[in-house]
């Protein structure tokens, strides 16, 4: 039309180009390192502060402040020891070593089981009151061995139950509660573990590095408590050190190299010692231990087998109930009872020559 040439319009824009602005680029640099730092943070609690090694401290500490608690547990014993000489010597107390001459080995594995269970309440230090009972049997003698401890005002009182024959009648004695006064056997006794023994004994086994964790498994619930769930190993090399600082501590002196050489010696026979922990996620406390050890002959245990415990833990920091029994007979009294029952028939027979 008349030569007019059409006119077109362009939509492209030109971009806008706004002025450096130091603000927002200081902002969002902050925003930057402040995820990085918090980041960091969570990495650090999840991978140093909840470590099973940091867990595990962090467990040694409040199990140091609990004031009482409940438990109840077993233990499993295999050896080639015979078995009425494993539960002489249980009985006894003698830990079950013997001289190498006078071997009553077998060449089939004896099976000795014990379950127990207890409660401890320090609360009162004036006052501590515990409870104890234990079930011990040996796979080929009848019956079952019972034990059963009361401890309260200073007072010990046990209970013996279905004594085992074992060369002489023990029977009389069952169900009968027997009184010791603690005062009495202090005078004479070793000397108390004062506070201050106990602190260093705790900053040993604080600073020891026996407990060695091997693998984390996965969260498992202990009576109804979430817990992590640990497999460990004992170092015993670290054992021994800990256990001659303790001697040191509580002997007030210094353990010789022959001396620590010797408790290495006496150790020799535990091959090996592994288990588990199980620790609540919530307040940090044991709720759950086994422990798996292997006994090798030596020059000093002439047996060998292996060991499984297993103890639970529950009513953390919960009162205790203790009852005196009635009828207790003094320490004296029984001891004198059970001499005039072992000894006296053969005192008669050998005044009737």
């Amino acid at each position: 039309m008349n030569g007019e040439q059409p006119v077109s319009y362009s939509t492209e824009q030109k971009p806008i180009v706004q002025p450096f602005n130091k603000k927002r680029t200081g902002l969002i640099i902050s925003s930057v390192l402040a995820v990085i730092l918090v980041g960091g943070i969570v990495c650090g609690y999840f991978f140093w502060y909840q470590s099973p090694e940091m867990i595990f401290k962090r467990m040694l500490q409040k199990m140091s402040e609990v004031k009482s608690l409940e438990y109840t547990g077993q233990i499993e014993i295999e050896s080639t020891l015979s078995s009425k000489d494993l539960l002489s010597s249980a009985l006894m107390g003698d830990g079950i070593i013997l001289n190498p001459e006078e071997d009553s080995s077998t060449e089939e594995m004896s099976k000795f089981s014990v379950n127990f269970s207890g409660a401890s309440d320090i609360q009162k230090l004036s006052n501590p009151k515990a409870l104890f009972n234990l079930a011990l049997s040996v796979d080929d003698i009848p019956g079952t061995f019972g034990l059963e401890l009361r401890f309260i005002e200073k007072t010990l009182y046990f209970n013996l139950n279905n004594i085992p024959y074992l060369g002489f009648d023990l029977s009389f004695l069952t169900s009968q509660w027997v009184m010791v006064d603690m005062q009495e056997t202090k005078e004479t006794g070793e000397p108390e573990l004062y506070p201050e023994k106990k602190k260093e004994i705790e900053k040993v086994v604080a600073r020891s590095k026996v407990v060695v964790i091997t693998e984390k498994l996965p969260v498992e619930k202990i009576n109804g408590t979430d817990t992590y769930h640990y497999k460990f190993i004992i170092d015993k090399q670290e054992l021994i050190m800990m256990i001659a600082d303790i001697t040191e501590i509580l002997e007030k002196t210094t353990l010789t190299e022959e001396e620590r050489n010797e408790l290495a010696e006496s150790m020799k026979s535990m091959e090996s010692v592994e288990g588990g922990l199980w620790i609540g996620k919530k307040d940090l406390l044991l709720y759950k231990l086994n422990l798996n050890s292997v006994v090798a002959e030596t020059e000093d245990v002439a047996y060998s087998g292996n060991i499984f415990m297993s103890v639970q833990f529950k009513n953390y920091n919960k009162p205790v109930q203790v009852e005196i029994p009635s009828g207790a007979k003094p320490l004296k009294e029984f001891l004198g009872m059970l001499f005039s029952m072992i000894f006296g028939p053969m005192m008669g027979e050998m005044g009737g020559f």
